[in-house]
């Protein structure tokens, strides 16, 4: 018999998943700084290789923690779905102002010119790349993944919504149906882009990673990954065949998904020598150390980027970039967790 799911507590953290996001964002930054500055390291080159990798991820690892997020507070019906579109609102967007203004200051400094539209682009979450309606202000490049991130929650409640609808259980299934959707969406930018069809086609592995954790908290569905395994080498044989960046990313993204649900699934069974394993990358993921960068890894994510510019432009040496961004990480990992206990909503008082 499966263990009935625990509740868990709003504004919950999961150690291990901050020590997975701060690898994640830690990836990113030093992508952006070899970037525009050479290095001969072949391990740091190895590990800016990855930042793609780590986007991907960073998207699993968000439906991921929805997933334990609205377990106890589901987005359904009206009220609750304002509800929980209000938290993540609040969650986003604070950080995200912040990063757009920084990104403004930058370019003011070297003397790059602002664009008022597409500021109202950014604004509205209609970012994207290469070839989109606005592209990411003041040039600050990862910005447009947080348009996909807004775009996932927005049609999350709809989704719900849906699910309830039709037959319970039947998950690979009704992946398929959105998967064929997310095909769908790709088609039609070939045709006409609109950057709702460009977010939507990256939407499957965000559900994939919703999914991920779904399945540990309710009750284990190793077919469903059993089938998201499949179809994913069959969309990197489909990739070999006729190359499309956009497929090898759901297929990358689908396979980072059932890698966490098949680590977690494993390691409550795990005995022995197995087990040790499994309680050390534990142990290493939740080291403090990690789990603080982790912290602040969505503020790190959002603001780095420009700063890694500016210190190109002035043609600072290698070391004064680590530097800076070693400083950076500190201030992130301590300033987000205070924004985000002063922006979130306060409980509605009662008579």
């Amino acid at each position: 018999m499966s263990e009935s799911p625990r509740p868990v507590p709003e504004g919950a953290r999961f150690p291990v998943l901050d020590g997975l996001r701060a690898l994640a964002a830690l990836i990113v930054v030093v992508h952006h700084v070899i970037k525009y500055f050479s290095t001969q390291s072949s391990v740091l080159q190895w590990i800016a290789d990855r930042n793609a990798d780590a986007v991907l991820f960073f998207f699993v690892l968000s439906g991921y923690c929805i997933a334990l997020a609205v377990r106890n507070t589901p987005p359904y019906p009206a009220d609750a779905a304002l509800n929980f579109l209000k938290r993540r609102a609040f969650r986003l967007l604070p950080s995200y102002w912040l990063a757009l203004g920084i990104s403004a200051f930058v370019a003011i400094l070297m003397a790059e010119p602002l664009s008022f539209i597409e500021l109202v682009g950014n604004l509205l979450m209609l970012q994207s790349i290469p070839n989109g309606w606005f592209t990411p202000f003041a040039s600050n490049g990862p910005l447009w993944s947080l348009a996909y991130e807004a775009f996932f929650y927005g049609v999350f409640p709809l989704l719900w919504w849906l699910n309830r609808r039709l037959p319970q259980g039947r998950w690979l299934l009704k992946f398929l149906a959105l998967f064929a959707a997310s095909l769908a969406s790709i088609a039609l930018q070939k045709a006409f882009f609109t950057p709702w069809a460009a977010y939507f086609s990256l939407l499957p592995i965000w559900i994939a990673g919703y999914f991920a954790a779904r399945a540990l908290t309710e009750h284990d569905q190793h077919s469903f990954f059993i089938g998201l395994t499949a179809l994913a080498i069959c969309l990197l044989l489909i990739v070999q065949w006729k190359a499309s960046a956009t497929l090898e990313s759901l297929a990358r993204g689908l396979l980072f998904a059932v890698a966490m649900h098949a680590a977690a699934a494993h390691a409550r069974i795990a005995t022995g020598w197995v087990q040790r394993v499994y309680r050390f990358g534990e142990q290493m993921l939740s080291w403090r150390a990690l789990t603080f960068i982790g912290g602040g890894s969505y503020l790190l994510y959002v603001v780095h980027y420009p700063i890694v510019r500016y210190l190109h432009a002035v043609q600072a040496p290698l070391w004064q970039a680590y530097a800076a961004m070693a400083f950076l990480v500190i201030v992130c990992g301590w300033f987000e967790p205070k924004l985000v206990r002063w922006t979130r909503p306060r409980p509605a008082r009662t008579a």
